[in-house]
């Protein structure tokens, strides 16, 4: 006999959670097109070659790959490839800048643990054909409105930009680049001195490491507890700091973030040189985020720029920056915290029962009242039932209310309506039912 067990790293959910989830989704779509992002929708899956173009780092080995006759295929990743390549193919008729979202699902084939699973939903919001902090910024302050909307702990952003740490890099004569931004992206989920240890294994010499750990979060800046300004001044008297360098540009970029961050008034947000993000394709501008009290989770939105990501696939350059939620792993806290527990987690409240079968054609003219007329949403119970029967069910579902078709209320026009939590029930006519 065939097992009904789930592999490990898929979610499924019963359908009180679902109800949930599919709430979270509602106010994540509502906030997205309020702030003008139109919807998109691409493939699940694509050609490898397309898909991996620009993934790097550890997702290599994260890639659901699979042949099919002679086409080498894949699961998508994350939505942004996936869109990259839409854009590509259909930007002439796309005007610019465009401002579009994403929903749905990814697929990677990483070992499951506390907050991360192989397959999970993904929330994406992009604007492409940008190269604006002003873009980024208000993206930000989408993100912190949905965490409002939803009722969840403050957000706080970590942000940072790539070219500071590639201008150092280049500076130093740093020849692993790649390898150091991934050291780097481990610095918080690594003990320091071993991670100290991996920069000197990947060949760098102690003027190197000196230089890499002077900008990140051990820096002294940030042990006198500076602000974010004081951060990006003490970048500014680093000595790789050369007019016209990589690194002035990217710490100009990161002070014209957190200055659009502050007028949209994205109340928490932290610089933090650390913050690399795993892809390859990421350019300027990085972020990750936790909520309030329950840093331990990882964080449930993340994203950045990537300019050269669809000029991959055409010779037109279109920049591009995006964000995206983790929806699957910010469920899994939320349940984790019983967040659940206060939240609605039914469609209908009202459930409509037949009580007897002679009467079935006045009944569903009642039905058709109720629901079509009246616009009452309800449960109709599928089968004939006895009185005793659908009370008892509609307890079982948590009902406010139990309205009862029987033989002489269909005559009537009339329903016997029983209010579960009080226990009081009274026949009146249909039309007077508000629900």
């Amino acid at each position: 006999m065939s097992t009904s067990k789930l592999p490990s790293g898929f979610l499924e959910y019963t359908p009180e959670e679902q109800i949930v989830f599919n709430n979270i989704i509602r106010t994540i779509e509502s906030e997205y097109e309020h702030a003008g992002f139109s919807p998109l929708e691409t493939a699940s899956i694509g050609y490898s070659s397309v898909l991996l173009a620009k993934a790097g780092g550890e997702l290599d080995k994260e890639i659901y790959r699979f042949q099919k006759g002679d086409r080498d295929l894949s699961l998508r990743f994350d939505l942004t490839v996936p869109m990259a390549r839409y854009i590509a193919e259909h930007h002439r008729n796309i005007p610019m800048p465009a401002k579009i979202y994403q929903i749905g699902k990814s697929w990677r084939a990483e070992k499951p643990q506390k907050g991360r699973y192989r397959e999970l939903y993904q929330a994406d919001i992009d604007v492409l054909g940008s190269d604006s902090r002003l873009a980024e910024a208000e993206m930000l302050s989408v993100i912190q409105n949905i965490v409002y909307m939803l009722d969840l702990p403050a957000i706080t952003f970590r942000v940072s930009n790539r070219k500071i740490l590639a201008g150092l890099l280049e500076y130093y004569n740093i020849k692993e680049k790649s390898a150091v931004l991934r050291h780097i992206d481990k610095i918080s989920k690594t003990p320091y001195d071993k991670w100290l240890q991996s920069l000197k294994d990947i060949g760098l010499s102690d003027e190197q490491r000196k230089a890499v750990v002077g900008v990140l979060p051990i820096s002294p800046v940030k042990e006198r507890g500076g602000t974010n300004q004081d951060v990006i001044e003490y970048l500014k008297l680093r000595e790789c700091n050369q007019p016209g360098s990589l690194f002035e540009e990217g710490i100009k970029e990161l002070g014209d973030l957190i200055k659009y961050l502050t007028l949209f008034e994205v109340e928490q947000y932290r610089i933090d040189l650390s913050i690399v993000r795993g892809q390859d394709y990421y350019t300027g501008t990085v972020f990750e985020s936790n909520l309030e009290g329950l840093e331990s989770y990882g964080s449930i939105c993340s994203g950045g720029r990537y300019d050269n990501l669809v000029s991959h696939y055409i010779d037109t350059p279109i920049s591009g920056f995006g964000a995206s939620i983790g929806v699957s792993r910010l469920f899994g806290i939320l349940k984790e915290e019983e967040w659940m527990k206060e939240q609605e987690k039914f469609l209908v409240n009202i459930g409509v029962f037949c009580v007897n079968e002679s009467s079935i054609e006045d009944n569903i003219a009642s039905i058709v009242a109720l629901r079509d007329t009246q616009g009452i949403a309800f449960e109709l119970y599928p089968d004939i039932t006895t009185f005793k029967k659908a009370l008892q069910y509609a307890n079982r579902k948590g009902y406010e209310y139990a309205l009862i078709l029987g033989v002489d209320e269909a005559k009537t026009g009339e329903i016997l309506v029983k209010n579960m939590k009080s226990g009081n029930q009274e026949i009146i006519p249909i039309q007077d039912f508000q629900g």
